[in-house]
């Protein structure tokens, strides 16, 4: 630990804010229980009511997670496939998890190979998502792109789900699993400038956690961890490394993480005042014991959102919904602010 304790650079880092005040959010449009991803995913579950009646409750769902972020002063840049035409034929029942790619404050946009031909479709958004930024005043200065189409079947890494970002002290912890892979992942850390930490997890019922985000959440002087989650002698090289990375632990059972999304949190701030929140469904709110709910709110307001459809049906929860913008503004560059992307001309003559 003594050589972390005395190195500036790790001091300097700290000391810069890369928790986000701007995130990316897809509105849902073929949401639905995925066949494909069903075999890793054990947290979907067919429910007793349409699909119709299943995407209306999601884009509800949807739309006041929204509206409670942007009240608190957090950006959200909406993606809407509704509003593309020529992506109707193309079927996305997990859009409303955009874990797809993921930005560094540096301009670059990091692309990812997903593990499923549906979750693969995703990136047909990626125009959208390159416009929707600029229209919104962010720079992207480079296209990284992990993964080849042609490279062989079932390898993949899911992004902002498999990976867990430390930016302040340039490391990203990654459980493997058959969506996160270990050769990938040395891509992605070399591509991107950050030191790697792999490691084997098992949830209860002895499989792998198919995505990191589950039971990991980062935050700027926190993590929120299950331990247990981590096979072998890596349970204690994690916590030793969080430890010296300057993080307060705050431990989560498998329980936790399995029954109640404990660890699919995220830490964000506001535009207007900077104050931090943690944002989490309100199935985690109630998993969480007092303690714990007490040690996350030295560092932030803890604010929760009901998702119970896209949680039983989905299989994903609060963070997952989330991707970090930490691009730069341009400068002089004026915001379209718009609802959803893409816009309509009446909200870029607004604009302009």
């Amino acid at each position: 630990n003594k050589q972390f304790s005395k190195n500036p650079d790790r001091e300097h880092m700290q000391t810069v804010d890369y928790v986000p005040s701007c995130l990316v959010m897809v509105r849902p449009t073929d949401f639905g229980f995925n066949e494909e991803t069903a075999s890793d995913n054990v947290f979907q579950h067919h429910v007793k009511i349409t699909s119709k009646e299943v995407i209306e409750r999601a884009q509800k769902e949807f739309d006041t997670y929204v509206a409670l972020l942007r009240e608190k002063g957090i950006k959200v840049i909406v993606l809407d496939k509704s509003r593309i035409p020529e992506l109707e034929k193309v079927k996305m029942p997990d859009d409303i998890f955009p874990n797809w790619f993921s930005t560094e404050p540096n301009g670059t946009l990091a692309l990812y190979r997903m593990h499923t031909p549906s979750r693969e479709n995703e990136k047909a958004l990626f125009d959208c998502l390159e416009k929707a930024l600029y229209d919104e005043g962010f720079q992207v200065n480079s296209t990284v792109s992990v993964g080849s189409k042609y490279d062989r079947a079932g390898v993949s890494l899911e992004g902002t789900g498999a990976l867990v970002f430390d930016r302040h002290n340039k490391v990203i912890f990654m459980g493997t699993s058959q969506r996160a892979d270990a050769g990938y992942f040395e891509t992605v850390c070399k591509s991107l400038g950050y030191r790697g930490i792999t490691y084997q997890t098992e949830m209860t019922t002895g499989e792998p956690y198919y995505h990191s985000d589950l039971y990991f959440c980062m935050g700027q002087k926190f993590a929120v961890i299950c331990l247990d989650a981590i096979k072998g002698d890596n349970r204690e090289k994690v916590k030793q490394e969080l430890t010296s990375l300057g993080k307060e632990i705050i431990e989560i059972s498998r329980e936790q993480v399995e029954k109640y999304f404990c660890g699919n949190i995220l830490e964000i701030k506001s535009r207007n005042d900077g104050k931090r929140y943690v944002i989490m469904s309100k199935k985690a709110y109630k998993g969480f014991t007092d303690d714990q709910l007490s040690k996350i709110s030295k560092y932030a307001e803890v604010l929760s959102v009901e998702i119970e459809t896209i949680e039983e049906v989905g299989g994903g929860s609060a963070k997952c919904m989330l991707t970090e913008c930490l691009l730069q503004e341009i400068p002089g560059k004026k915001a379209m602010n718009a609802d959803a992307h893409p816009c309509d001309a009446r909200t870029l003559e607004k604009a302009e």
